[in-house]
C-alpha cells in the first residue's frame, strides 16, 4: 500500500533545525536521527522522507569531513531524485512511494543533476564507449571477411549492434555501475544508515547479460 503522506519528513526537518547551530553532530541529535533510522527502514517511506534522510546523513559526513560517505549519500540522493522523473528508476527503491510531489528542498537536484554523479557516468560511459568501438569493428570485420556481407550492409549492422548495446548500457547498465562504485563504501557508512540501506534494495539489479540478486 502506498504511503502517500511524508510521515516522517517533518519529524526529521526538527532534528535538522535542531542540529543547524551545532559544531558538531554528535549530539542528542544524533541520537534522535539513529531513533527514526531505525525505525523507517523496514517500513515504506515516500521519497521525500528518503530524501531528506539522506541529506541529513550528508550534512552529517560533511561536519564530520567524511568524503566518500559524502558522495555516497549524495549520489543516492540524486538517483532518488532521478527516478522521481523517470519511472522505470524506481524500481530499484523497495518499499519507496513516489506518489507524493517533490518538497521545494530537493528541487534543485530534479531540475539540475549533481556534478558527481555526471562524472561517475562520465568513466563509466568512456570506458563502455571503448567495448562499443571494439564490438562495432569486430562485427563489421566478420560480416565483410567472414560471411562475404557487402560492405553497406556489415556497415549497418555493426552500426545497428553497437547503437542497441549502447542503449542497452545507457538505461539498464549505468545506474547498475554508479550504484556498484558507491557501494564500494558502504561499509564506511553508519550501522544504521547502512542497514536503512540494506532495506532499501531492489531484489534483483541488472547485470550485463543477466539479472543479479543483491549480496547479502
Amino acid at each position: 500500500m502506498a504511503v502517500s503522506t511524508d510521515k516522517y519528513y517533518f519529524s526529521l526537518c526538527r532534528i535538522q533545525q535542531e542540529a543547524a547551530h551545532e559544531i558538531s553532530f554528535l549530539s542528542t541529535n544524533s541520537l534522535k536521527l539513529d531513533v527514526l533510522m531505525q525505525s523507517m527502514s523496514y517500513e515504506e517511506v515516500t521519497e521525500n522522507d528518503y530524501l531528506k534522510l539522506l541529506q541529513m546523513n550528508y550534512d552529517k559526513y560533511d561536519k564530520m569531513d567524511h568524503r566518500r560517505e559524502k558522495r555516497y549519500c549524495l549520489v543516492k540522493m540524486q538517483m532518488v531524485a532521478d527516478a522521481k522523473k523517470r519511472k522505470y528508476k524506481r524500481a530499484r527503491f523497495k518499499m519507496v512511494d513516489f506518489t507524493p510531489p517533490l518538497r521545494e528542498d530537493f528541487m534543485s537536484l530534479y531540475f539540475q543533476r549533481c556534478r558527481t554523479i555526471e562524472r561517475l557516468e562520465e568513466i563509466k560511459t568512456k570506458r563502455f564507449l571503448w567495448i562499443d568501438v571494439l564490438l562495432y569493428s569486430l562485427i563489421l570485420v566478420l560480416f565483410v571477411y567472414g560471411f562475404h556481407v557487402p560492405m553497406l550492409y556489415s556497415l549497418l549492422i555493426a552500426l545497428a549492434s553497437a547503437g542497441a548495446m549502447y542503449v542497452y548500457f545507457r538505461f539498464r547498465i549505468l545506474d547498475n555501475q554508479i550504484v556498484e562504485e558507491i557501494e564500494k563504501d558502504m561499509d564506511l557508512l553508519d550501522p544504521l544508515l547502512q542497514e536503512m540501506e540494506m532495506s532499501r534494495r531492489s531484489s534483483a539489479q541488472v547485470s550485463l547479460f543477466h539479472k543479479r540478486k543483491p549480496k547479502n
